[in-house]
């Protein structure tokens, strides 16, 4: 046989040997990647306070942009058009994704970092009995219960068994509409209590009455967060409730531009985010810690409360925000504090998310080195015996 044929096939041989065999020995463990195209609206929101100077809608694509460029997403956001609710459209298509449900807190949330003083249970508790009382007195005295108010209608088997019990619908509905129905006091440090995550908005809805706003303190403003309780006996998540002291002021005494950096750090084994603050916002956090010594400071994002620490001492340049976070939750949270709050609105509209194809290029390159190492070997072999 020709010996350039033998050394073609045998080269030809070990190439595809190699091919079947980088995946197994050589080819890194591959992970799922995605694509994807999102349709966003951007509407600027007159009555948010940006600290971002010129156009929101433009700041707020800028903001975004670069959220994907720190994650290291490949990416590009073109606007399509405007809408008739005033706000811009946008196509964002990003590449290289290994979990596509993460973008959307990319995309959508605001990244709004606030340190406030507190209001403690002892503080604000007594206001809200009070007005708890007013609602139940005016809930007792009404001759008709509005079922619409209700979130959840009774169901046929719970009308049942309230019949069985001689108690009626319309009582029931009364007791339902109570503070006390749907918030558990904890009587801690800095949490009020606790709440089923199911009943969030019903027991929001009650404090926006004029009832309880007229008993409230005039700066006292609640807010949902973590909880340490875990969930309740019947195994149904919750969240804790809290007052944060406002003053009057809708800006608060820290906010993303007082911190100069921010990271995914670990304290006594557990992910925390360490931040270091600028010189203005070591100053504020030295004056808050030094005027709050043994009562919580609420830590929030997005209005949602993630830790509420009580410093024993003036504090300096450093802060962390603890709690029980992954690791991918603390890389994501020190991103999205570490620039600008979005200075306007963001809503997905749609989203078109598709599986990427593996590159093949070092697969390839393996194969021809192979191929070109094979038949080296096999031509010099063949003229070595050649020539014996």
């Amino acid at each position: 046989m020709n010996r350039w044929l033998v050394t073609i096939i045998a080269g030809s041989l070990l190439a595809g040997l190699s091919w079947f065999a980088y995946d197994l020995f050589f080819a890194p463990k591959k992970e799922t990647l995605y694509s994807a195209t999102y349709r966003i609206r951007v509407t600027e929101d007159t009555s948010r306070k940006s600290q971002v100077t010129g156009n929101p809608v433009a700041a707020t694509v800028q903001l975004i942009a670069n959220r994907l460029t720190a994650a290291m997403y490949k990416h590009s956001i073109s606007a399509v058009a405007n809408t008739e609710e005033g706000g811009t459209l946008f196509d964002v298509r990003i590449s290289n994704l290994d979990d596509s449900s993460r973008i959307k807190e990319w995309l959508t949330s605001r990244g709004l970092l606030q340190f406030r003083e507190m209001y403690t249970p002892q503080e604000i508790l007594p206001a809200i009995n009070l007005a708890d009382s007013i609602l139940q007195a005016e809930n007792a005295g009404s001759e008709e219960i509005n079922t619409a108010d209700t979130v959840a209608a009774i169901s046929p088997e719970v009308k049942a068994l309230l019949d069985s019990m001689n108690f009626s619908e319309q009582q029931e509905l009364q007791r339902s509409k109570g503070i006390s129905s749907l918030l558990q006091v904890s009587y801690s440090p800095a949490e009020l209590g606790v709440v089923k995550i199911k009943d969030t908005a019903r027991l929001g809805e009650l404090f926006r009455r004029k009832e309880l706003i007229y008993s409230l303190p005039s700066d006292a403003q609640y807010c949902f967060g973590k909880t340490f309780r875990g969930p309740s006996e019947s195994g149904e998540q919750q969240l804790g409730f809290y007052f944060i002291r406002t003053r009057g002021h809708e800006k608060a005494v820290i906010e993303n531009e007082d911190i100069a950096s921010a990271t995914g750090s670990f304290k006594n084994g557990k992910p925390v985010v360490t931040m270091e603050f600028t010189e203005a916002g070591t100053y504020a956090w030295g004056n808050l810690t030094e005027n709050n010594i043994g009562k919580p400071i609420a830590m929030l994002f997005d209005n949602f409360l993630l830790t509420a620490p009580a410093p024993q001492q003036r504090l300096g340049s450093t802060s962390m925000i603890t709690g029980d976070f992954t690791v991918n939750e603390t890389q994501e949270l020190a991103l999205l504090i570490s620039g600008a709050a979005l200075p306007a609105d963001v809503t997905i509209l749609s989203a078109e998310i598709r599986k990427e194809q593996a590159p093949q290029s070092k697969k390839l390159l393996v194969s021809l080195l192979a191929f070109v190492i094979g038949a080296a070997a096999t031509f010099f072999i063949l003229n070595s015996l050649k020539s014996t």
